[in-house]
């Protein structure tokens, strides 16, 4: 039987839900000033430095230290599993046409049947992978999900500390420093003089920001939510940080038009669901199942000092666009005799 973690209340979710509406106000925000959707799946030069710069800058200058607290907690994983986590993540968000946050958030926000197809696949290959193999019942879970630990600098150790279920206004004091940099990078979007790269760089600062706050840039909180049958109990956070965010995205989509964002994002929002986008949810299901780490989160986690699952990440991304690119150039001679 599904029973919650006794560290899940009402207002420990409180910065999920925060962290999810800013998440929505992040994508609304580049959508009407840039006409574009925030990207995390699809590299963007921009966009993944600030991510990466803003985890890193958090992680050393918030006044609660962050790793090992609930909001980041290093994932142990074995380099075949990484590798193997971060190719079919690459390969499921390409043949999806995104990841948790452009299909789970702004596809769904778009009432897109494709991300809507994708976001179901990948949630059922996810959650059946990581229950077969008992990954929410890692060393630690229990006590990272509880806010049960604090992070050392003078011995670099995670500390047991007794647990206390902390109050709303406790939270949103301890979350202060988190919740005023993503909103930050929101509201700097609208500033019209600023350049466009450091609009780009903040908004990846933002996304960070956002992630960090909502308890989604630790993979040992994914795997709680993706495991049903750990021992210390269900992690639904997953859910209230996409419900927050998608309370922000579902009704300010539905009063744009094909004039307002441009025929690009509607085409995609339009596209079929096809075997390939149901491949795709497969793929990246058991690849998020694996390791608990998507596009974002692995942002995050390099600017925490472990670039390895966002370099092979971005290179195994890199090298499915390049091998998609001779692909169509081989083709393009066979169409121009074809034609002839």
């Amino acid at each position: 039987m599904l029973s919650l973690h006794p560290a899940v209340t009402l207002s420990s979710c409180l910065p999920s839900l925060l962290g999810g509406l800013l998440l929505g106000l992040l994508s609304l925000a580049r959508l009407q000033t840039t006409a574009s959707l925030m990207r995390s799946a699809t590299p963007h030069l921009l966009t993944t430095f600030g991510a990466v710069l803003g985890a890193c800058f958090l992680d050393f200058a918030h006044p609660r230290p962050l790793r090992g607290s609930g909001h980041f907690a290093s994932a142990s994983l074995e380099p075949s599993t990484l590798v193997v986590s971060a190719l079919l993540v690459s390969i499921g968000a390409k043949l999806g046409a995104g990841c948790t946050y452009g299909n789970g958030i702004q596809g769904l926000g778009f009432f897109s049947r494709a991300s809507l197809a994708h976001v179901g696949t990948f949630m059922l290959a996810g959650v059946a992978t990581a229950t077969y193999l008992n990954l929410g019942d890692s060393p630690g879970i229990a006590a990272a999900a509880a806010g049960k630990m604090f992070f050392n600098r003078a011995t670099s150790n995670l500390q047991q500390v007794p647990f206390q279920p902390p109050s709303p206004l406790s939270l949103l004091a301890d979350n202060g420093g988190l919740l005023g940099c993503a909103l930050f990078g929101v509201l700097f979007q609208f500033l019209e003089p600023a350049p466009r790269f450091l609009r780009d760089v903040l908004a990846g600062a933002s996304f960070s920001s956002a992630l960090l706050l909502a308890g989604m840039g630790s993979p040992l909180n994914i795997t709680a939510f993706l495991d049903l049958n750990t021992p210390t109990g269900w992690d639904p956070r997953v859910c209230v940080v996409m419900g927050g965010a998608l309370l922000v995205t579902v009704p300010a989509y539905a009063s744009l038009t094909e004039k307002d964002v441009g025929p690009g994002i509607w085409e995609w929002k339009r596209r079929p669901v096809t075997p390939w986008v149901i491949l795709g949810g497969v793929c990246f299901g058991v690849g998020w199942g694996l390791s608990g780490l998507c596009p974002g989160p692995a942002y995050v986690a390099a600017g925490f000092g472990e670039p390895a699952f966002a370099g092979v990440l971005l290179g195994s991304r890199l090298l499915m666009d390049a091998a998609e690119k001779g692909y169509e150039r081989m083709k393009a001679p066979k169409a121009d005799k074809k034609n002839k």
